[in-house]
């Protein structure tokens, strides 16, 4: 189904919004993924063609990936496809009782399949995200009808204050790892003044911000991505969307990279190189980007997501039996990764 037929169809009267009862020509519903807030829908209509439909309960105001895509419909913000990734094209919006929906293409229908570790989707991925960061420009953020998360990097104090402040730390991390967080991150408590000049210095781009593996879908014929999941976007140091993509899930993930150190290095540096390499290809950074500069907002990022927002989450997940507590070896191995980039940071900031 084109994009045409689609918004023909799925803007049609047929789309009912009363009672929770969604009858798109007596299409059926697959339920993705469900929540207090949001619901995921595969629809499939009578005529055979399939959209995503996405539901917002109690929204107060419009959410901001609906002011994203609303920007995208609208011509507000500048076209992305001929820079090796897009957005999914959205076919309908409706608000109503509380309620916001938003109906989108099908991509995986379309022939994009879910990414890989594979060495082109790597390429394609981290030649996307490069392109993300210069996508926008900070500069003319408030040109753009978008609502912006701040940058977790510049409220790393904050953030780690109310890091320490979590019973679960004591709880559930095995001492040893504890005190060997607490002597790492000594060093960065006590060079916070300089840290936070050094991060108000550093260049800045556009993130997506949540930019796990499921958000990024491939068409390799193409050599094309699709970017989904726009809740979380905003401005932040260069090299942010790297991280978060190269760390999904770090402290249960059983990926190959994360035990074995000289692949997970090797990884991590020919990602780095090639995001640098097409960073310098974008007017906007070319000869204002150093590699250090990358690498520092890269490594940033890291510790910031990795420590501040996926270890607390996973804690509080395994207190509420929704996850497994690794064993003291597995804290040990993925901790070693951490003091690198730790420890990058502090002979950065000497």
């Amino acid at each position: 189904m084109t994009v045409k037929t689609a918004c023909k169809v799925f803007s049609s009267k047929n789309i009912q919004y009363s009672s929770g009862h969604h009858d798109i020509t007596a299409g059926i519903a697959l339920i993705i993924r469900t929540s207090h807030s949001q619901r995921i829908e595969r629809m499939t209509t009578s005529l055979g063609n399939t959209l995503i439909r996405k539901q917002y309960f109690q929204s107060a105001g419009i959410p901001r990936e609906v002011l994203f895509y609303q920007a995208i419909r609208g011509n507000q913000l500048p076209l992305t496809k001929q820079i090796g990734w897009r957005c999914c094209h959205v076919l309908h919006c409706d608000q109503h009782d509380g309620r916001v929906t938003i109906d989108m293409e099908d991509v995986q229908a379309s022939g994009f399949s879910n990414f890989t570790m594979s060495s082109i989707h790597l390429i394609l991925a981290t030649d996307s995200i490069a392109n993300l960061t210069a996508w926008l420009n900070e500069q003319d953020a408030s040109t753009y009808p978008l609502n912006y998360l701040d940058d977790i990097s510049m409220h790393f104090a904050d953030r780690l204050w109310q890091f320490f402040d979590s019973s679960l730390l004591e709880r559930y991390l095995p001492e040893t790892v504890l005190q060997g967080l607490i002597i790492e991150l000594t060093g960065l408590v006590k060079a916070l003044p300089s840290l936070q000049e050094r991060c108000a210095e550093m260049p800045v781009g556009f993130a997506h911000n949540d930019l796990n593996h499921g958000n990024l879908l491939i068409h390799e014929r193409q050599q094309e991505v699709v970017i989904l999941d726009w809740q979380t976007y905003g401005f932040a140091l260069v090299g942010s969307d790297l991280a978060q993509f190269f760390m999904p899930s770090f402290w249960t993930s059983q990926r190959d990279y994360y035990t074995n150190p000289e692949q997970f290095k090797q990884l991590e540096l020919q990602m780095l190189n090639r995001y640098y390499q097409s960073l310098q290809q974008q007017e906007y950074f070319r000869g204002h980007v150093t590699r250090e500069k990358v690498e520092f907002g890269y490594r940033m990022r890291v510790i910031c997501h990795v420590l501040l927002n996926l270890l607390p989450r996973y804690l509080d997940a395994v207190a509420r039996g929704k996850a497994k507590l690794i064993s003291e070896a597995e804290f040990q191995q993925k901790l070693a990764v951490l003091q690198e980039h730790i420890r990058w940071i502090q002979a950065y900031l000497k």
